[in-house]
């Protein structure tokens, strides 16, 4: 083996486990995005439209499997009563909405068909339809039962906006092409997972992984400044690194990195423990 080669395979070593690239199967998992809302919630009672309630501040989590179907996760709550009173609503979740349209950083949704549930003691039967739209989260639930209540009980939800950080928060799965001297590595499917930190910073971070007989643990590129473009595209703003771990530090550059619409195209130089050479890493979302 030459002594070119035998660095090259080294490196590959070091990088496809430090630098968002991992050993994985070829099998195709679901792209499941989850992003968590604060906002309120505005409950009213079908044909009986003299009875208003004040919004209630409620979290809202939602599940995105494959820009195909929403779930939502509605957190506890207190809603007032037609006789003065309050029900306590436990945590509940509805599922099954399909995705009716895509386009223009604009998603629809809807459940037509009746999905059960369960909050606390009540058993739930409802549908539900809303839209997410630049960050702002609104859908409207109506329960044709709710435990054995009389009436069928209608819930308005909009959101407050994401911040740009909240906006590109979750997991990105993709393929990252390494190149070293001019001579590629190939690519290897991996994920990036992005954290928010402030409304204008966000962590990006790289889980363990295990090659050949070698863990490197898992480490995280700190305080990514970002911005948003005319087009809506946001932007990491090029930066130098230094993620250290349990048995290396890990130093680079950002040269370029764009997220939008759940995807995300980034540009590293990486350069790990001990290694004579940097490498570039060019990470595409699928």
């Amino acid at each position: 083996m030459s002594k070119l080669k035998f660095i090259l395979m080294a490196i590959f070593m070091v990088i496809t486990s430090s630098a968002f690239i991992s050993c994985g199967d070829d099998e195709e998992t679901p792209n499941v995005e989850t992003t968590s809302y604060n906002g309120y919630l505005t409950p009213s009672v079908k044909d009986m439209p003299e009875i208003l309630y004040n919004p209630i501040a409620v979290k809202a989590t939602v599940t995105n499997t494959d820009n195909k179907t929403i779930d939502i996760l509605v957190d506890k709550f207190e809603s007032p009563t037609t006789g003065g009173n309050t029900i306590t609503f436990e945590a509940f979740s509805v599922t099954g909405a399909k995705v009716t349209s895509s386009s223009n950083g604009k998603i629809t949704f809807e459940q037509k068909e009746t999905t059960k549930s369960k909050s606390g003691s009540f058993d739930i039967e409802c549908t539900y339809s809303g839209s997410i739209e630049n960050g702002v989260l609104t859908f409207s639930i109506v329960m044709t039962k709710v435990g054995t209540m009389p009436f069928t009980l209608i819930l308005n939800y909009s959101s407050e906006p994401l911040t740009l950080a909240e906006k590109v928060a979750g997991s990105y799965k993709g393929d990252a092409d390494l190149q070293v001297m001019g001579n590629s590595l190939g690519n290897k499917e991996q994920n990036i997972t992005v954290t928010a930190t402030d409304k204008n910073h966000i962590n990006a971070t790289i889980g363990a992984v295990e090659y050949n007989t070698m863990t490197i643990p898992a480490f995280t590129i700190e305080n990514i400044e970002i911005e948003e473009l005319e087009d809506g595209t946001i932007s990491m703003k090029p930066m130098q690194f230094t993620a250290k771990t349990e048995t290396m530090d890990i130093t680079g550059e950002i040269v370029s990195g764009t997220l939008k619409d759940g995807k995300a195209n980034v540009k590293l130089n990486v350069q790990a423990g001990k290694m004579p050479m940097a490498i570039t890493v060019v990470f595409t979302s699928k």
